[in-house]
């Protein structure tokens, strides 16, 4: 995959900062695919939450959740999979989220999703 390609094609077509951040953030999550062997063209979700619960040590919620926004954009614009939009990731990320254990409006309309998040929450 190559990023700093893509990212030059992006350019006019939205902020500065905006490529910046997912410059930066790709290459966060670039750095942790080489140490576990993964390669960002064939990441799985579950993948993406070990990659989430990696960063809880040292990021805050809302680092966590821009580089996961990021690593969204950067693959739809690539017309790729979206691995991070799976359950598997929004329970990850709502797990590190400080209030993890209230009750959220989108996972309270997927009953599926309701048993996953409340068994870590009670």
């Amino acid at each position: 995959m190559d990023i700093y390609k893509i990212l030059m094609q992006l350019d006019g077509a939205f902020a500065q900062n905006t490529l910046r951040a997912y410059r930066s953030d790709f290459n966060d999550f670039n750095t942790w695919c080489t140490s576990q062997q993964l390669t960002p063209e064939h990441i799985t979700s579950e993948d993406i939450a070990k990659y989430i619960v990696w960063m809880t040590s040292e990021s805050s919620s809302a680092t966590v959740r821009r580089r996961i926004a990021s690593l969204s954009s950067l693959y739809k614009l690539m017309d790729m999979h979206d691995p991070t939009r799976a359950a598997v990731v929004v329970i990850a990320l709502n797990r590190h989220h400080p209030n993890a254990c209230r009750f959220n409006s989108a996972i309270g309309r997927d009953h599926r999703l309701q048993r996953l998040y409340f068994t870590k929450c009670v």
